[in-house]
């Protein structure tokens, strides 16, 4: 598994910014390998946000991200948003044992 981390820095209102994310969510989460992802805003920011996206390995997230059709969300989000993505592997992953 792989996941990917991106910080958005806003350059639109958040509204505008949640309304072109849902969209690219949509998208993502109907391509091979997806597995989930988690969108935050910041508590002390209202203009930062951070996305966790987990996939089932790089070259699926790779795939998905060289497509045409991804090309059309990026430059959306490149409107309301600068992005700071990067992949990541998990080293440690807990939970709480009694949840």
């Amino acid at each position: 598994m792989v996941t990917l981390i991106n910080r958005f820095t806003l350059t639109a209102s958040p509204e505008k910014f949640e309304e072109v994310f849902k969209e690219s969510a949509v998208f993502m989460r109907n391509q091979p390998g997806f597995i989930r992802h988690t969108l935050a805003k910041s508590l002390r920011n209202s203009n930062s946000y951070v996305n966790i996206a987990q996939w089932e390995d790089a070259q699926s997230h790779i795939r998905v991200v060289q497509s045409p059709e991804f090309r059309v969300h990026i430059d959306k989000l490149a409107e309301v948003a600068r992005s700071e993505p990067d992949l990541y592997a998990i080293v440690q992953d807990v939970a709480h044992a009694d949840r």
